[in-house]
């Protein structure tokens, strides 16, 4: 993945495009959805860097959350998404 994000930067498209990484469980032994590990980079967004969502210990928060923050990071106008419940706190564009 490092590989990769490398080549987009040397492309000089990096900042131009949103590159979501994950998997769609969290727990493959249990065929669990929660905790997925996901990696949203690029896309011309200043990065809060690593966040553990949520912070709280026992609320789940939809993944669709993320995407629905992610089309209105790029100017959607969307008020929700698959079954958002809201969005994250909001990344600046650079």
């Amino acid at each position: 993945f490092s590989h990769f994000i490398n080549q987009m930067k040397e492309a000089q498209v990096f900042e131009h495009t949103a590159i979501v990484y994950g998997s769609g469980m969290g727990n493959s032994s249990s065929h669990s959805n929660r905790n997925l590990p996901v990696i949203l980079a690029g896309g011309g967004m200043k990065h809060q860097g690593h966040v553990v969502c949520p912070a709280e210990d026992h609320k789940r928060v939809p993944l669709s959350n993320l995407w629905l923050s992610t089309l209105q990071w790029f100017g959607v106008e969307a008020e929700r998404f698959g079954k958002s419940t809201g969005t994250f706190s909001p990344m600046k564009l650079v």
